[in-house]
């Protein structure tokens, strides 16, 4: 009887010979160990992401009898499997499945190990760029972000005029030109990489691209120093077709006439402007009088000063009720004594 012991293949070979061996011969003994080679395997599909369902197959390169070890985030249990495994209704979390082989001659493959998430969580997407509730523009755009890897759809039409589909607009989208005095809605959902489709966002807005109405306002004539302010001259009414957010205001320029031009600016909600001008006059129906002393006796060699004294005085007392530029002129007439 002859014995091999091969520790590799950790195989005990046992051989029992019949003949019988003579003294001082060579004999030789060839050996077939049979299939010592562990079976391949390679994974045929599976996806890396899934939102709770999953099919995993793979194969081996030869008949093999196979087990499975599945850890999920709560726990670890052997499942049955036989060149595939299928999982439904997984909780959110990350799996590892372990795939075990062995051959009919007792060779155990290297274990095989496949990871994949389950994610069953809805994406939340956000407006980030968004018209105001009232517009006077023919065209908006949108601009929106995830919190997450994803694709992103949209639906935009006037109020209760819905189509039936959603069309891809990749985190932007600009509208159609848009018609005056309509109410639109703007809508987007976004769905991530492993099919979970998260809540639609909707935002609403109208246009308005008519500017306020405001009345009209007669020019005026004031008596040189009057009161100018708008309760004596009027404020126009302003009418629109919003009436929330309508604002009207006033500014003033000097004109070359003694006059001011008063410009009325009404705006909407929309943005829209209309504008009104007014223009007031000033009139003095009596000139100017400066009352001095009828004479006065300077030195000679004081007329320049006299001069200069006398220009300071009116300017510090003759002023322009619209700040204008007065022109003086002095003019001397002298007596010899």
């Amino acid at each position: 009887m002859l014995i091999f012991h091969k520790v590799p293949l950790e195989r005990l070979l046992q051989y029992i010979l019949t003949l019988c061996f003579e003294e001082k011969k060579h004999y030789y003994v060839n050996l077939d160990p049979g299939d010592i080679t562990k079976p391949v395997l390679t994974f045929k599909s599976g996806p890396t992401a899934t939102n709770g369902s999953i099919n995993i197959s793979w194969t081996f390169n030869e008949p093999v009898t196979s087990s499975c070890t599945i850890v999920k985030p709560d726990r670890t249990e052997k499942v049955k499997c036989n060149n595939s495994w299928s999982g439904n209704n997984l909780k959110e979390g990350f799996y590892t499945l372990f795939i075990f082989g062995t051959d009919s001659e007792g060779n155990q493959a290297d274990v095989g190990k496949y990871e994949f998430q389950i994610d069953t969580t809805r994406p939340d997407v956000f407006i980030n760029n968004k018209p105001h509730a009232i517009i006077n523009h023919r065209h908006v755009t949108f601009s929106f972000s995830c919190n997450e890897n994803c694709s992103t759809y949209c639906n935009f039409n006037v109020e209760g005029n819905w189509p039936t589909f959603n069309f891809l607009c990749n985190l932007t989208y600009t509208t159609f030109e848009l018609r005056d005095n309509s109410s639109y809605v703007f809508v987007v959902k976004a769905v991530d990489n492993v099919g979970n489709e998260g809540i639609k966002t909707f935002y609403r807005f109208m246009t308005d691209f008519t500017p306020p109405t405001i009345t009209y306002l007669p020019n005026r004539t004031l008596s040189c120093g009057e009161d100018f302010n708008p309760n004596i001259t009027g404020t126009p009414n302003v009418t629109d077709r919003n009436t929330n957010g309508t604002n009207i205001f006033y500014t003033d320029t000097v004109t070359n006439t003694c006059g001011i031009k008063r410009v009325w600016t009404a705006t909407d909600a929309a943005g829209n402007e209309a504008n009104q001008t007014q223009v007031i006059l000033f009139e003095s129906p009596t000139p100017i009088r400066l009352l001095f002393a009828k004479e006065a006796v300077v030195a000679c060699g004081d007329i320049d000063d006299f001069t200069k004294s006398m220009e300071q005085f009116i300017s510090k007392h003759i002023k322009h009720p619209l700040r204008n530029t007065i022109q003086k002129t002095l003019l001397h007439r002298f007596k010899n004594s």
